[in-house]
């Protein structure tokens, strides 16, 4: 009896990128190899915003939030699983790059992960009244500003949280030029 070869990952780092501030004055102020966060204070007026693959973000790293000051990721983790259209927890979705959009690239993310809207979608009554800061989360597999990906190949997915002090909330971040949601940890 015969095994299929296990599906090589589809490499979903080149279709995410989050809005990342640099210090100028310390490029290299973060270190993942610390317990503890970096706690340099960096004023939002002396940081430079880029777009880094979210792959290659680290412990640490600053992000730039919706409506907040600049957070750190104090947690982040990668896994895969094989997508499944029949299943929103386990299916991709795409938003596609376009001229009437506000994206830098295509958009690829689960179909549980939110984008947050200045409107409700009518198609999601469930969820109408989550709201991050003064915008409506609307889930990836309901929006119909996403597009859901219908093969069943195994792609890679990345997940950060960001330290909020002792509170914990949803936060606003931009990916590939539009403000998704993330969660914060708290201490």
């Amino acid at each position: 009896m015969s095994r299929n070869p296990k599906p090589e990952p589809i490499n979903l780092t080149a279709c995410f990128n989050m809005k990342y501030l640099t210090d100028p004055d310390n490029p290299d102020d973060t270190d993942d190899t610390d317990d503890q966060l970096p706690t340099a204070q960096i004023t939002p007026t002396d940081l430079i915003e880029e777009y880094r693959l979210v792959q290659d973000l680290m412990f640490g790293d600053l992000i730039k939030v919706y409506n907040n000051e600049p957070k750190r990721i104090k947690v982040k983790t990668q896994g895969s699983f094989i997508n499944n259209p029949n299943n929103p927890r386990k299916c991709m979705y795409v938003m596609k790059k376009t001229e009437d959009n506000e994206l830098i690239d295509d958009l690829i993310v689960t179909g549980l992960h939110g984008i947050l809207l200045d409107e409700p979608d009518e198609r999601n009554p469930k969820w109408d009244n989550f709201k991050v800061d003064d915008k409506y989360n609307v889930i990836a597999s309901i929006s119909n500003k996403f597009e859901q990906i219908k093969n069943n190949e195994l792609y890679n997915y990345y997940h950060f949280s960001l330290d909020n002090g002792t509170e914990r909330k949803t936060l606003g971040v931009w990916a590939n030029g539009v403000l998704m949601e993330t969660l914060s940890s708290n201490k």
